[in-house]
């Protein structure tokens, strides 16, 4: 059983989880006490470091300090994050010196048994008590028991002034033979590679020599182009035979006809412009400018 703790604690006006995480950052820790009969209830915060301080002290009994009133109460829940390493809130429970409440004690296992594995049933018992007489944990002893020993709530041994709320034929541990996993036939083959082992490499192959042009080079040549042999020469198809003298000569009506452009009109003769496609500025048989 630990000592008396004393905290200082401040009365919250503001609630609300931005006025919490504001607390937190600061070093202040939210907290609240329960109401009891005539005792409304009040939510506080406290300091954090002399909470965690009591709290390494096994210190269960509280005195705190708020509002020029001192309120007794013992923890009743803490609250963790989600990684479970830091105390987001805490709920004190108010209670009265002399007169017995109800907690949680928790079960402290020493020994090993003489065989077999320790199988906790519960981690933690009801019991009742005054508060200045809470428990910092009950002792179970399992040392030489038997493979198949069964612990009852009614084989506890507690403290004095401290009494089991729960059943008497409870079930708090037992002691359990280990298994031992037998393979049954032969081993399974070893694992075969998914792929086959990589072949070695070939010997890497000698590097490449270039021939030296210059040893059989000919007396009087002036580059490897001299060894190179000439192409054959192009041969052309024969000229055309001239025309017959017989044959007249193609009108000159004629020779215009077939040099004249598209679109351009024949020589001498008076006709239309050149008609545009589609991309020309006006729309065909119309010159340009016949607008204005």
């Amino acid at each position: 059983m630990g000592e008396i703790a004393t905290l200082k604690a401040v009365k919250r006006e503001v609630l609300g989880s931005r006025h919490s995480r504001r607390l937190r950052v600061e070093g202040r820790l939210p907290a609240n006490v329960q109401g009891l009969k005539d005792k409304p209830h009040i939510d506080i915060h406290i300091d954090e470091k002399e909470f965690l301080s009591a709290r390494r002290q096994r210190s269960l009994l509280f005195e705190i300090e708020v509002g020029g009133e001192t309120e007794t109460a013992v923890v009743r829940e803490l609250q963790w994050d989600v990684l479970g390493t830091q105390i987001q809130h805490v709920e004190f429970r108010r209670v009265v010196r002399g007169v017995k409440v109800e907690s949680e004690g928790g079960l402290l296992f020493t020994g090993h048994p003489k065989a077999g594995i320790v199988h906790h049933m519960v981690e933690t018992v009801r019991i009742l008590s005054i508060p200045i007489k809470i428990p910092d944990g009950i002792e179970v002893n399992v040392n030489e028991l038997e493979s198949g020993t069964t612990i009852l709530a009614s084989d506890l041994v507690m403290p004095e002034g401290v009494t089991l709320v729960i059943p008497l034929d409870t079930q708090i541990a037992a002691i359990r033979e280990a298994r031992h996993v037998v393979m049954a036939g032969p081993p399974p083959p070893p694992r075969t590679p998914r792929r086959p082992p990589r072949a070695a490499r070939p010997p890497p192959r000698p590097p490449r020599r270039t021939p030296d042009l210059r040893a059989d080079r000919p007396a009087g040549s002036r580059g490897p182009s001299a060894l190179r042999s000439r192409p054959p020469a192009l041969e052309y198809p024969a000229p055309l035979e001239p025309r017959g003298a017989d044959r007249p000569p193609p009108a000159p009506e004629r020779l215009d006809q077939a040099r004249r452009r598209p679109g351009q009109p024949r020589p001498g003769l008076r006709g239309d412009p050149p008609q545009r496609g589609f991309h020309g500025a006006g729309p065909p048989g119309r010159a340009r400018g016949s607008d204005l």
